[in-house]
């Protein structure tokens, strides 16, 4: 989806819903490389002089143990984060960063989110893990349906 495109859903949907998470990608290469950036310098000073929320949580089965780590920072902390004057309501960037040990083998993801919710990382990560298994249902269904995978 085009992000010009994806900003009027945002702007509808909180219109009409209130409240939004979009997850941030390459394909919005200015405003990811700024909250990227950031939270970068943040645990290379260990958040020093920063207000977060934190939240982490690890779970084991199915063979495998996962580690969530999840910051939330108010946008007031990215002072020179000029892509998110775009964003209507944007009040919180997130960052999540998952651990996986399977069979063995370990895996790291990082991925970056905006949001008009507040910077709570413990509501954060609900709302996000919701969302993942949202997804997971509909490639689900897809991939029956198109006996795909």
């Amino acid at each position: 989806m085009l992000w010009e495109t994806k900003r009027k859903l945002q702007l509808k949907l909180s219109l009409l819903l209130g409240d939004y998470i979009l997850s941030l990608k390459g394909n919005q290469s200015n405003l990811y490389k700024e909250v990227e950036a950031f939270f970068k310098q943040a645990q290379a000073t260990d958040w020093q002089g920063i207000d977060y929320s934190y939240s982490g949580k690890t779970e084991a089965g199915h063979h495998r143990i996962e580690n969530r780590q999840v910051w939330a920072v108010p946008i007031e902390q990215l002072p020179n984060v000029n892509e998110a004057k775009k964003w209507k309501g944007l009040t919180t960037v997130v960052m999540v960063k998952r651990k996986r040990n399977l069979w063995n083998k370990q895996t790291t993801e990082v991925c970056f989110y905006i949001t008009s919710i507040q910077a709570d990382a413990s509501v954060l990560t609900k709302a996000i893990r919701s969302h993942w298994g949202v997804e997971n249902s509909l490639h689900w269904v897809l991939d029956v349906t198109f006996k795909e995978d």
